[in-house]
């Protein structure tokens, strides 16, 4: 009998060769599941990056458009979760009349600057611009030279500050002015940046705003801290004593990704998914190591460098001279004699001058006097003092030194019969 074979699957080979296909089948769909959730934890990570980015970019002051943390002036207030400071005022008000354009009349017409001037800080810039770039919306500024008179002052809620430009322009610009305001009487003046539970905050000319300006989509910020740190890095604790030694700010802020219904952070077990975590350290533009001068009043201490360690130290910017009247400024070391200088202020010839200064070393023993009838736009240099600098404030090797204060230094402001002036202190 002829009989044919019959090629075809057993039911083994039929089972094995199913299992073989789960099997690939498996290992692509987790090859698969694996990159995906690399591509969406990159995309997370990403998410979150630049949600961070951005927040501390506009909280430290990343843009033209908005102040922030690094063009602080002057810190008011500081917490954990807050800080209050003055930044630069630009006064944008007014309007060139007809007579600014005249050079006999230019010089008749001031400006009345519509914030208090802080005496003892650098002179007001002004900015004229007859352009402006319709495509970018930005104006060209152009500085032009002033004469700035201090106002006296008498109402604090009334500005009384006169700004005369010192040559004419043309009528139709704009005008501005920038400055350091007298957030005394005016709290518009100071910005807040602070943790509102879950947003931050930006108080400032009136308005609150939450930073960052743009939504963050898929994005929510759990924690904000803020710490602060002194021109030795070491950390500062946040009390108002201890403002004047802060030169630097540490911002620290946490961001986590949040459900598509309500704005909770996405979590497994009860922890956040995705979060990240980001600071930046921000070393202060305008403090009194960085040269643009510490205003000074009466009771005002800070810790200054040893006489060893102190390359620059002068007294400046002195606005609103009281004739008759005297600064007086003592440098006080944990151990040892103190240093004080005595400063005599007047007028010369119609003209505000700090007359004559005395050294007493130890304080309360006069050992050098000079009358110096210095005008008030230059510096009085407490480095170079006399002919042979043998009292002044620094240690001069080469010459036959008297005050050497060593170690912890303290300079405290006895008395201020002047507005306003700045320490230029670098160590």
């Amino acid at each position: 009998m002829d009989t044919r074979r019959i090629s075809g699957l057993t039911l083994i080979e039929l089972l094995i060769a199913i299992s073989i296909a789960s099997i690939l089948t498996g290992v692509v769909v987790l090859m698969l599941k694996t990159s995906f959730d690399s591509y969406t934890f990159g995309q997370q990570e990403v998410l979150l990056e630049k949600a961070l980015d951005d927040c501390l970019d506009e909280i430290s002051g990343g843009d033209f458009e908005e102040y922030g943390i690094k063009d602080s002036l002057e810190i008011l207030n500081v917490t954990p979760a807050s800080i209050t400071f003055v930044p630069l005022w630009v006064d944008d008000s007014h309007t060139l009349k007809p007579e600014h354009e005249h050079p006999e009349l230019v010089l008749k017409t001031p400006f009345t600057l519509n914030r208090p001037f802080k005496a003892g800080a650098f002179l007001p810039i002004c900015e004229v611009s007859t352009t402006q770039d319709t495509r970018r919306k930005v104006r060209d500024w152009k500085a032009v030279p002033i004469t700035f008179v201090l106002g006296p002052h008498q109402n604090p809620a009334k500005p009384d500050d006169m700004v005369f430009l010192n040559q004419p322009v043309e009528v139709g610009s704009k005008i501005r002015f920038i400055f350091y305001p007298d957030a005394s009487n005016f709290p518009d003046c100071a910005m807040t940046i602070k943790w509102s539970g879950d947003k931050i905050v930006r108080v400032y000319k009136g308005r609150t705003e939450t930073i960052p300006k743009y939504n963050l989509p898929g994005v929510i910020l759990t924690d904000f801290g803020l710490q602060y740190f002194d021109n030795t890095n070491l950390e500062i604790e946040p009390k108002i004593e201890l403002i004047p030694n802060i030169t630097a700010v540490r911002v620290i802020l946490k961001s986590s990704l949040i459900t598509k219904v309500g704005r909770k952070p996405l979590t497994t077990n009860h922890s956040p998914l995705a979060t990240k975590q980001g600071f930046t350290f921000i070393n202060l533009r305008n403090t009194r190591t960085a040269g643009t001068g510490l205003i000074i009043r009466q009771g005002t201490r800070i810790k200054i460098p040893d006489s060893k360690h102190i390359r620059v130290f002068s007294l400046a910017n002195v606005a609103g001279i009281k004739d008759g009247g005297t600064i007086e400024l003592e440098a006080r070391p944990k151990k040892g004699d103190s240093w004080k200088i005595i400063i005599e202020l007047g007028y010369y010839d119609n003209t505000p001058v700090l007359k004559r200064y005395t050294v007493q070393y130890p304080s309360g023993r006069a050992v050098y006097a000079e009358t110096i009838n210095l005008t008030t736009d230059l510096p009085l240099n407490f480095m170079n003092l006399g002919a042979n600098g043998k009292y002044d404030y620094d240690f001069d090797k080469d010459t036959n030194n008297v005050v050497n204060l060593e170690g912890d230094v303290e300079l405290v402001v006895t008395k201020m019969d002047a507005d306003g002036a700045a320490l230029f202190i670098r160590p």
